[in-house]
């Protein structure tokens, strides 16, 4: 009985520490961001208007996606887009809000990769 009350005590230590150890990993991110276009973007296959977007961070299993809401029209009237991205983790807080785009064959915008002030991870959309 003592023999297998210090393996499960010995076990759960391994496990709690290896969680503290991969925690400490993972990038800090804040859950919800807002982010400003000056000209249309596409996300994913959505072009996006100019404007003020609430952006909500969501994990799904070991995916992460942010969801993109327009939040200077009407809520009834604000598109939504959802799209898959990775972290990259940043050596060091972010010092300022970055947003990176490519230019597709129809000459539009294309939002690749964004960077919040204060994270330490950038996001690298799919």
């Amino acid at each position: 009985m003592k023999k297998s009350l210090l393996i499960t005590v010995s076990l759960l230590s391994v496990f709690i520490l290896a969680s503290f150890a991969f925690a400490g990993t993972m990038p800090k991110i804040a859950e919800h961001q807002s982010i400003t276009f000056n000209q249309p973007m596409v996300l994913g296959t959505t072009e996006l208007p100019a404007g003020t977007y609430s952006v909500l961070h969501q994990m799904q299993g070991d995916d992460h996606y942010m969801i993109f809401r327009q939040s200077d029209v009407s809520k009834s009237k604000a598109i939504e887009v959802k799209v898959k991205c990775s972290l990259v983790p940043l050596a060091a807080k972010a010092p300022r809000t970055e947003q990176r785009y490519s230019l597709n064959a129809k000459n539009q915008n294309v939002l690749i990769e964004i960077t919040f002030k204060g994270e330490e991870a950038k996001h690298v959309l799919q």
